[in-house]
């Protein structure tokens, strides 16, 4: 599901790992069962990383990120509650 609006509120809240920004990079998580290959999740399942947590993720790929810094799916967790309490 597409919405841009919810992708720019996501932009404006600090990363969510580092507590960095805003502004912040809009990251589509990657996880079995909610991407296929090469196909983007929902803007609802986004969550905000500063540019370089963002391209580290795209380096090291889903396992070895989230043993760094948490699950994604905790993370879009959090968003959505900071966004929509």
């Amino acid at each position: 599901m597409k919405s841009p609006r919810h992708l720019d509120r996501v932009r404006n809240l600090p990363c969510c790992v580092t507590g960095i920004g805003p502004p912040c990079e809009a990251h589509h998580i990657r996880y079995p069962g909610i991407t296929g290959v090469g196909k983007k999740s929902s803007d609802y399942f986004t969550i905000p990383l500063t540019p370089e947590l963002h391209r580290e993720f795209h380096t090291r790929g889903r396992r070895e990120w989230e043993l760094a810094y948490g699950s994604q799916i905790d993370h879009v967790t959090r968003t959505l509650k900071r966004l929509y309490p």
